[in-house]
């Protein structure tokens, strides 16, 4: 008596190839509500029978051209947006002179404390601090940022060698 050594239902990649598609894409497919194949145990195995990839390559045509369609309007509504971003239209003004000013941002108006002197010595060291650390960060993204970066700090360590000599004296 003679076994059949041939399987009696192939994997999802065997069935790509088979239809001639990548086995990503083909898994996608099988994923989504078109496919009428489920997943079978654990892992999301596929169990396909080959007799039904004639019936499974119609679908697999039918769903990739929608897929095809579904990109090609998220594409064309993306760049619709982009261009109506782009252009301002003519009708509408771009400066609008009943717009109330922008308030001032919290961190403005401590520095313009600090430059009327009226903040108390550990504000005036804190804001000092976030000044440093601010410029370090912009001085570290440039091509010679170690030598910034030192004269960043002499500069610092003389303003507060400045400063206390001002408390001293």
């Amino acid at each position: 008596m003679a076994e059949s050594t041939a399987p009696t239902t192939i994997t999802a990649p065997e069935a790509a190839k088979k239809l001639g598609t990548e086995p990503k894409l083909f898994r996608r497919f099988l994923r989504s509500n078109a496919s009428p194949i489920s997943a079978v145990g654990q892992g999301a195995r596929y169990a396909i029978d080959p007799k039904v990839l004639p019936k499974l390559k119609k679908e697999f045509e039918t769903w990739s051209k929608a897929e095809a369609a579904k990109r090609a309007a998220r594409a064309e509504a993306k760049a619709e947006a982009a261009a109506k971003t782009t252009e301002p239209d003519a009708d509408e003004d771009t400066e609008d002179e009943t717009d109330d000013p922008k308030p001032e941002r919290t961190q403005d108006a401590v520095d313009k404390v600090i430059a009327e002197g009226g903040l108390p010595k550990a504000e005036q060291v804190k804001a000092n601090a976030r000044r440093t650390r601010k410029a370090a960060s912009e001085a570290a993204r440039t091509p010679n940022a170690r030598q910034q970066s030192k004269a960043i700090r002499d500069a610092d360590h003389e303003a507060k060698l400045a400063e206390e000599a001002k408390l001293t004296a």
